[in-house]
């Protein structure tokens, strides 16, 4: 059975764009290899990361190891700590070293990363086969693939032209025809062929295309589409037991208690004498909505509510892909039956 990468879609907030290819390739095993970790600390086999790194078996290993691998010990990354808004912020992997006895390379990740980025599910996942990720050429095309992934079951990524540049580390010097050139078209390239009798690899992704959006002359948006693919047998058992991992449980116990103190609250303002707004109490509680295409629930986290005179339109966030969408209610009354015949 292939290795597949697995981490919470929030790592896609984090910029890798300045690690290499080889260094991708690492970084991304060792996220494969630590979720199946119970500690903190995990023993890679040398020849492997001779392997992923690209490093010769010769005597100088173990600085050229440290050297190539080290790169990832400049990484950084800020959470929240507390409701308070405290912020704490760590190293990735605060301990990197070799150990030639037993030929292996005995890493420590960072408590703080492993829960949020590689157990947490609150954001949904990305997942690919860690050899398909491995086996392809570039930078650019890694960072490209990993964003597609996640949006590997809507089969529709947009995003910012500039948040796209940045994204990538694309030099300030390139031009839009230089950007097509040496990223957009080697990448729908490489990550839509078609495939012959003698390559037993898979297309990554099947008719894919990138669309630019310009204001007046400038490009304002790049939406790539492909056809999206389906859910795995196993993969919809993962995710409906991820939903009820604790992390979620605790989750949605905060806000229970949050509605109860709201519902407590009185109709009117005490000072105003103005209606408090009955929609309130609603957000960040979620609906389960059955998908028949892809045949498993979904749960769509209420992140905003408006209304328009009696109408309310209800902007909704999958959990597992980040997919918004919304819905439209006649009156109050009509979404409060809905929310309580599907509501959570």
């Amino acid at each position: 059975m292939n290795e597949v990468v697995k981490y919470s879609n929030e790592l896609h907030e984090l910029k890798f764009n300045s690690l290499s290819e080889a260094q991708q390739n690492v970084f991304f095993t060792l996220l494969q290899q630590f979720r199946k970790a119970k500690g903190d600390t995990l023993e890679l086999d040398f020849n492997k990361i001779f392997e992923l790194a690209q490093i010769a078996n010769s005597s100088s290993y173990r600085k050229e190891i440290l050297d190539k691998i080290g790169k990832l010990q400049e990484f950084k990354f800020r959470y929240e700590i507390n409701e308070l808004g405290d912020l704490r912020q760590d190293v990735i992997f605060p301990s990197i070293e070799t150990d030639s006895k037993n030929k292996v390379l005995r890493i420590r990740v960072s408590q703080g990363f492993k829960e949020r980025y590689i157990n947490s599910p609150l954001k949904g996942w990305t997942r690919y086969e860690l050899a398909e990720f491995v086996n392809l050429n570039g930078t650019y095309i890694k960072t490209i693939y990993r964003y597609l992934k996640q949006y590997r079951q809507t089969g529709r990524w947009c995003i910012r032209y500039d948040d796209f540049k940045e994204l990538l580390g694309i030099p300030e010097s390139y031009q839009s025809c230089d950007i097509d050139k040496q990223i957009l078209k080697p990448a729908i390239k490489e990550l839509s062929a078609e495939r012959n009798l003698f390559d037993m690899r898979r297309t990554p992704f099947q008719k894919l295309s990138v669309r630019k959006f310009k204001k007046g002359r400038e490009i304002e948006t790049l939406e790539f589409t492909f056809i999206p693919q389906p859910v795995s047998a196993l993969e919809k058992d993962e995710r409906q037991h991820e939903r009820n991992l604790t992390i979620i449980a605790n989750d949605i116990q905060r806000e229970q208690e949050l509605r109860k103190l709201k519902r407590a609250a009185p109709k009117t303002h005490p000072i105003t004498g103005k209606e408090i707004d009955e929609t309130q109490e609603y957000l960040g509680r979620y609906l389960r909505i059955h998908n028949d295409k892809l045949g498993l629930t979904d749960m769509l986290k209420i992140e905003k509510i408006e209304k328009s005179g009696e109408q309310l339109e209800v902007f909704l966030r999958n959990v597992d892909d980040d997919f918004r969408s919304s819905m439209r209610f006649d009156n109050f009354k009509h979404f409060k039956n809905t929310f309580e015949r599907y509501g959570d």
